[in-house]
């Protein structure tokens, strides 16, 4: 009887040391993955979804979301579409759940110099907020060139097209300076 005792004991100790280190496997199986989200990936969750981004101390971005590159984001609110690089964001407030890593190979290429591409492509007028200024910090106009690592936008007044005669200067804006790039619909 008593040796009946003793091995119930130790097969309820084994049970139990088996399932704490299958419950601990789980656990770093779980953190590993979740190690290996990017920001992309659990931006896509989001899709559809209004979402809030503080780029600076006095500037916060909303809309819904409707676009997520390898590098950057689209919200649409009313009439206007903005574009806020991911290394702009702050803090992205309005996050569910989700997280999807599904991604075509276009959206897995697109940079943030190829989103720029479009709109300059589209001669669209747009307003690119700057860092390191206060809310009037932005440049207006459309922009003309996108290199590697900067942008050219020709400054014409507001409601003008872009014709030489049109622009007031060129201006340089180098890509690390792009806090948002705001264009309407």
């Amino acid at each position: 009887m008593r040796w009946a005792a003793l091995f119930e004991d130790l097969e309820v100790q084994l049970a139990t040391a088996g399932q704490l280190h299958l419950d601990s496997e789980i656990s770093d199986r779980a953190r590993m993955e979740q190690a290996a989200v990017k920001l992309a990936d659990r931006l896509r969750g989001q899709l559809g979804g209004t979402l809030k981004v503080r780029v600076s101390a006095h500037e916060d971005f909303e809309g819904r979301l409707v676009h997520v590159g390898s590098e950057w984001l689209v919200l649409e609110s009313g009439s206007q579409s903005m574009l806020i690089p991911f290394s702009s964001a702050a803090v992205i407030h309005g996050l569910g759940r989700s997280t999807s890593a599904t991604q075509s190979f276009s959206d897995s290429r697109l940079k943030l110099t190829s989103a720029l591409r479009v709109l300059s492509r589209d001669r669209a007028p747009l307003s690119v907020h700057l860092t390191g200024t206060d809310r009037e910090g932005a440049v207006n106009g459309i922009i003309d060139r996108v290199g590697s690592d900067f942008i050219e936008v020709a400054v014409v007044p507001s409601g003008e097209y872009r014709r030489a005669r049109n622009v007031v200067e060129m201006v340089a804006v180098p890509l690390h300076a792009v806090r948002a790039v705001v264009s309407q619909r």
